[in-house]
């Protein structure tokens, strides 16, 4: 068994673990599958990912400087089964629910990260309900693994070895020491976050006495307005996405009457190559 450090984001999630055991620091994904199932066959296809992906195979254990993972050997993953064939919809949904917390509960241990459950909710319907530590994986990751086990069924799986996580944990943790990762910490560390969360735009101090309703609003593009957006982006080196959300800030900024403002984004941390089909 061989011992790795755990990536930045890993040990600050080890440390936010040790200060709220009783959160349950684990991710679910519930899918559900149309059509005819072999359960031991998707029970086998689930015991193949677990060799091919080290991080499904992976405890994390305190040690001296710190926690680490330490990658167990290959073996496989009981698949528990259940039949909610003869339940309502609303019972049905309810043993779902139970179900995904009780499988998070059991990943948010210290043993292997990964639990798994299978539930036949009609003659050819099922929900396969996967759950992983938050040091193993993310929402991204347990969607990945669902995929890639269909593909596995379908006899489809791509025959390319995956990217490794502790691989990745190693170069993330030696990038995090480099020049560039103290410039960026020192350029962050100016940044006035408090400011930033409350900034309140025109509009809203107008109906102040009104509650704040988050809505989502959609509206689809000409063809030719879109076109023209993807030859600019292109033509900027640019992803179309990041052109769309700098028209949204520069517009966001007009309405508070600011030169600057600050975004949030979201990201699932999978910007390089290889890195969207990886575990972790």
């Amino acid at each position: 068994m061989s011992t790795r450090p755990l990536s930045p984001v890993q040990e600050a999630r080890w440390h936010a673990r040790q200060s709220a055991p009783g959160f349950p620091w684990s991710v679910s994904l519930a899918a559900r599958l149309a059509g005819p199932l072999d359960p031991a066959a998707l029970e086998a296809a689930l015991a193949r990912a677990v060799t091919r992906h080290e991080i499904l195979r992976t405890r994390f254990v305190a040690g001296e400087g710190g926690a680490h993972m330490r990658i167990e050997p290959a073996t496989g993953v009981a698949l528990a089964r259940h039949d909610w064939s003869a339940q309502g919809l609303v019972e049905g949904e309810r043993a779902l629910r139970s179900l995904e917390r009780e499988l998070r509960g059991r990943a948010a241990g210290d043993g292997t990260p990964l639990a798994a459950a299978l539930a036949r909710v009609a003659p050819e319907e099922h929900v396969l309900v996967l759950a992983c530590s938050a040091l193993a994986a993310d929402w991204r990751a347990l969607w990945v693994l669902a995929r890639e086990l269909t593909q596995d069924l379908a006899g489809a799986l791509d025959p390319e070895p995956p990217v490794q996580f502790a691989d990745l944990a190693q170069w993330l943790r030696e990038a995090s020491t480099g020049e560039d990762e103290s410039a960026g910490r020192t350029a962050w560390s100016a940044f006035d976050a408090p400011a930033a969360a409350t900034l309140r735009l025109p509009l809203e101090l107008e109906r102040a006495a009104r509650p704040f309703e988050l809505r989502e609003l959609a509206r689809e593009l000409p063809p030719a307005l879109l076109d023209g957006l993807r030859r600019l982006a292109e033509g900027r080196n640019l992803a179309l996405e990041s052109l769309l959300a700098a028209a949204w800030q520069a517009w966001l900024a007009r309405l508070a009457e600011r030169d600057e403002l600050w975004l949030g984004m979201a990201s699932s941390g999978r910007a390089f190559p290889g890195l969207e089909s990886a575990l972790g």
